[in-house]
């Protein structure tokens, strides 16, 4: 189910079209699709923010981590 801008801009007219879609996409993202959440993303400006970069975790190094010798 995807989110119809033109259904949103309908209710949310004080907003541009472009902070609009930026807010939708953003919804999309996070598998939230009804109004409320894009009305919350734009009142908080949350489509105004950057996104920070996704650093994929690693394990630290440690006594406890067996390795991959273990497993052979």
């Amino acid at each position: 189910m995807a989110i119809a801008p033109a259904w949103a801009c309908c209710r949310c007219p004080n907003y541009s079209k472009q902070r609009l879609e930026t807010a939708c996409t953003l919804a999309l993202q996070l598998g939230a699709r009804q109004y409320r959440h894009i009305r919350d993303i734009l009142k908080n400006n949350r489509d105004r923010q950057t996104v920070p970069a996704v650093n994929e975790w690693t394990s630290p190094d440690h006594a406890h981590v067996r390795g991959p010798d273990y497993y052979q």
